[in-house]
């Protein structure tokens, strides 16, 4: 099996339109670092996986 995840901050939106449809596609999930806090026009952070390790990779990143 194998298991990815990514995660990099300070992303634009023009950085994950396309990477997000792809993801999503792929079965990926994408979610926000800060649900409280509104995506803008330069910061855009989410944590992103295949999908089976999501929790684990939240849970390690924001811990």
């Amino acid at each position: 099996m194998r298991i990815d995840g990514y995660y990099e901050k300070f992303l634009g939106w023009y950085d994950i339109a396309a990477g997000t449809a792809i993801l999503r596609e792929a079965g990926g999930l994408l979610k926000p670092v800060e649900e409280t806090s509104p995506l803008t026009d330069d910061r855009c952070d989410f944590i992103v996986s295949n999908g089976h390790i999501q929790e684990w990779l939240c849970a390690t990143i924001l811990s």
